[in-house]
């Protein structure tokens, strides 16, 4: 619970860019216009073989609204996440809509815009210019690395989440009223049955309290045992529901990948260049490695300048210690099928931003010089623009499969993961030598994984190299540790006609 809701008015230097804005509707139909004109494209965009078919598209329990369908998502997981909000939201568009990829983008969209204006009426509480509060929800909403949110068919939990979460936010700063701290228990419950993702809140909440009252008392965190015990039921049900790649990797590699994902998250938001859908990691996690002893030591400068900050403003330690807070359920998140690990994910960022942002704006409101502030508003805008261009053009890496492993090559080659997919779309479009010059790129990287290797194999069975294919295949049953006995009958077979052969 915070103390008196601040009032958002302009100083003196930002009233000819708040007149601009005219009626009290015209911040947020800006921001709605602005949103929908920058993601309106992914519209047009088809499912995508990466989590779309096997989440909503190819997902029985999805594509029909019953009492047994509902039933299932409340008592299943995901087949590692508990999710049900999110699935019922998939079966009620179907049962309505019917299967439409642009219904679930739609969808998506809509729940970006309202998470904008959300974000929005929450910067205005806490920021003294609404005119900066509306730069602020500009930046938040157009960033590039909220793209795979918006974009992405399967990523409306992220999305779902992050609704209640700050439905969740702005009625705990009003909640000296009774009816409001019952609100924050319910969306925050709804918010959890989205996504796990958000289990910190509270913590986020008690965070609120010590930037706007200058400390936590224990009556604050005994205030929000509800909350803390819903975090406590979601966090372990999300722990057993991801048990396997828990165990997937060790402590010191959780550690080390932590560390490396908390920066460059930081690194996408401060320089959104080179997104992907997924960031793999593609060397061996050693702590004698740069790749993780330089940001484990940038880490350890952020939070000792975020500590030293506090000398002057609470901004900067308020900034990152939200920042972690929702950074920090992504870390149980690395480990993926065949032994494939990827660090981060741009969605894990989407609330992420929203702390930062509204700590760099009332720094500039409260340290910087006011007959400046005009000019920072023109370079926000500026920004505003470069991240809606940015946006738009990576909208369009998800307009199908080609063109999203395409651009997380060109992104990141090194990525094995995205090699081999991109051979394998060219294999099933037809384009074989292109699938074997690509599927060779991801085997010289790690020959280890059986299905490249497969692929491969049926690939050069396509072009009538029968030879190479079949070594392919028999490489690919090796590797296989269910397919051993397979992989010992072909060996038998191939030997059977070559002494057939000989004789």
């Amino acid at each position: 619970m915070v103390g008196k809701t601040p009032t958002c008015h302009d100083s003196g230097v930002m009233k000819p860019f708040s007149r601009t804005l005219g009626s009290p509707w015209a911040a947020p139909c800006l921001l709605i216009a602005a949103v929908f004109c920058t993601f309106a494209v992914s519209l047009s965009n088809p499912l995508v073989n990466w989590d779309d078919y096997r989440l909503i598209g190819g997902h029985e329990p999805v594509r029909e609204l019953s009492l047994s369908s509902i039933r299932y998502v409340f008592t299943h997981f995901d087949p590692e996440l508990y999710i049900p909000l999110a699935l019922l939201s998939y079966q009620v568009e179907q049962a309505v809509f019917g299967f439409h990829p642009a219904v679930f983008h739609a969808t998506s969209l809509l729940l970006h815009i309202l998470n904008a204006l959300l974000a929005w009426m929450f910067l205005r509480i806490f920021l003294k210019s609404p005119s900066f509060a509306l730069l602020g929800a500009l930046l938040f909403a157009l960033h590039p690395i909220q793209t795979e949110a918006v974009a992405w068919a399967s990523a409306r939990k992220d999305l779902l989440a992050s609704f209640f979460a700050l439905l969740s936010l702005l009625l705990y700063v009003h909640s000296s009223e009774k009816k409001y701290r019952i609100g924050t228990v319910i969306t925050f419950a709804l918010a959890l049955l989205s996504k796990v993702s958000v289990v910190t809140l509270p913590l986020i909440f008690l965070l609120i309290d010590w930037r706007e009252k200058g400390g936590v008392t224990m009556r604050d965190v005994f205030s929000k045992w509800p909350h803390f015990l819903l975090s406590l039921v979601f966090g372990l049900v999300a722990i057993f529901g991801k048990s396997h790649n828990l165990s997937s990797l060790t402590l010191l590699e959780t550690v080390l990948l932590s560390f490396k994902a908390t920066v460059f998250y930081l690194w996408q938001i401060f320089v959104p260049f080179h997104f992907s859908a997924f960031y793999e990691q593609s060397t061996p996690i050693l702590l004698t490695s740069a790749e993780f002893l330089v940001p484990i030591a940038l880490f350890a400068l952020l939070l000792g300048a975020a500590a030293v900050s506090l000398r002057w403003t609470k901004e900067g330690f308020f900034a990152f210690a939200w920042y972690l807070l929702f950074i920090a359920p992504s870390v149980a998140t690395f480990m993926k099928a065949e032994g494939e690990v990827f660090f981060a994910s741009d969605r894990y960022a989407y609330l992420a931003l929203l702390g930062i942002i509204l700590a760099i704006i009332r720094f500039i409101e409260i340290k910087v010089p006011k007959k400046t502030h005009l000019g920072i508003s023109l370079l926000l805008i500026i920004f505003s623009f470069g991240f809606a261009g940015k946006s738009f053009l990576q909208t369009q890496t998800w307009a199908g499969e080609e063109a999203l492993f395409g651009n997380a090559v060109r992104a990141y080659p090194e990525s094995f993961v995205a090699q081999h997919n991109l051979g394998y779309e060219y294999l099933k479009t037809g384009r074989y030598e292109l699938a074997i010059e690509q599927l060779t790129k991801a085997i010289e990287m790690d020959p280890m994984i059986a299905r490249a290797h497969a692929n491969l194999g049926a690939a050069y069975g396509k072009i009538g190299e029968y030879e190479k294919g079949l070594d392919e295949i028999l490489k690919s049953l090796k590797l296989d540790p269910e397919k051993q006995d397979e992989y010992r009958e072909s060996l038998r077979m191939i030997e059977e006609a070559k002494r057939k052969a000989q004789n």
